[in-house]
């Protein structure tokens, strides 16, 4: 009795189950665990890494922002040419020998250097001379034409004000003089020149005066209108 007790215990399910379990699948669940902390830790580590490098390069630009826009900037006009001319006309070879203008619109372009990008820049004419019944002082008048950037070559980029309008269109009887001069203005003032040169009064008058303290003016050129 004792006997077939000891063999029946010997061939219990249990003792088959244990006897049945390959060796390779006792490996395969060993290796597994190990397997899956290990790619764990690997994606952990390298999640760290991704993030640390992402920070780094943010911190950097926002140095970089910091920098430039503690630096001044500087522009100058070096371009003039009349905007889709009705007939031929001479170029103008030196913007700074007060020129004759014999058109109403012109091109003007330049150079700048650090130029923050939360600023714009523009081309403002002042009109000296042609008094008009809705401000008392026409010569505070202020045209404003916002400017385009350009590419960039080394420290310099270049900028364009397309289709400044000096003057009223018919040609003056006697010669006006004009100054026009490049300015940069922040971000918070550039966005309300933009606003304020919405409307026809100041598309058509001018506005009386430019009470934006950010702007700065980074050059002037005077030029003459003249119908001869």
């Amino acid at each position: 009795m004792q006997s077939a007790r000891a063999k029946n215990a010997h061939n219990s399910p249990e003792e088959k189950v244990h006897r049945e379990i390959p060796s390779w699948a006792k490996f395969l669940a060993w290796f597994v665990t190990p397997a899956i902390a290990a790619a764990a830790l690997t994606v952990s580590i390298y999640g760290c890494s991704a993030q640390e490098s992402a920070k780094k390069l943010a911190d950097e630009q926002r140095q970089q922002i910091a920098e430039l826009q503690k630096t001044t900037p500087v522009g100058e006009i070096t371009g003039m040419a009349a905007y889709h001319p009705r007939k031929p006309q001479p170029p103008i070879t030196n913007i700074r020998s007060d020129p004759v203008l014999r058109q109403q619109i012109y091109d003007l372009s330049g150079v700048s250097s650090d130029v923050p990008d939360n600023g714009s820049l523009f081309m403002v004419v002042h009109d000296y001379g042609q008094p008009t019944p809705f401000f008392s002082d026409p010569s505070a008048h202020f045209f404003i034409t916002h400017i385009t950037l350009y590419s960039k070559s080394g420290t310099n980029q270049y900028w364009k004000a397309q289709g400044v309008y000096i003057g009223a269109q018919p040609a003056p009887e006697n010669p006006l003089s004009y100054r026009l001069t490049l300015y940069f203005c922040n971000s918070v003032d550039a966005e309300k020149i933009v606003v304020a040169t919405r409307t026809r009064a100041a598309r058509n008058f001018g506005l009386p005066s430019l009470p934006y303290p950010s702007c700065k003016q980074l050059d002037s050129i005077f030029v003459t209108r003249a119908s001869k």
